[in-house]
């Protein structure tokens, strides 16, 4: 949307009457639209890495909760004693890793609204 927006305004810019001022406002409008197009590919990337953890975290969270499952059901204490082992690791490996992913996403969303002011404010600064 913010690009969009940039570029709508460089359409206004583009319609008045050719001269210096008019050139340096579209060029620094151009320098910002490229800066939200990398900010983009960044969220991008981020979205996508956030959702491969969430779901490698679910899935280690699924199986520990299944070899907790098979321990309590095994027969013998020295194959359900692993089982209980393996699965509580798996259990707190996805738990930890699920909290940090909620924690990286929240910093890289103020991170990422940060990007947004500083490219608000480089238009501002465009004359």
């Amino acid at each position: 949307a913010l690009v969009c927006r940039l570029e709508e305004i460089k359409s206004v810019y583009k319609r008045e009457p050719r001269c210096e001022a008019q050139e340096s406002v579209i060029r620094g409008i151009d320098d910002c639209v490229s800066s939200a197009k990398a900010l983009k590919c960044k969220i991008d990337v981020h979205h996508i890495v956030q959702n491969t953890s969430k779901g490698a975290a679910g899935a280690a969270s699924i199986a520990g909760g299944a070899c907790v499952i098979t321990a309590a059901t095994v027969a013998t204490i020295a194959t359900g004693g692993v089982a209980a082992i393996v699965g509580a690791g798996l259990m707190v490996g996805g738990t930890v890793t699920t909290v940090s992913a909620a924690v990286g996403d929240t910093f890289a969303s103020y991170n990422f609204r940060s990007k947004v002011i500083e490219i608000t404010d480089q238009l501002i600064e465009t004359h």
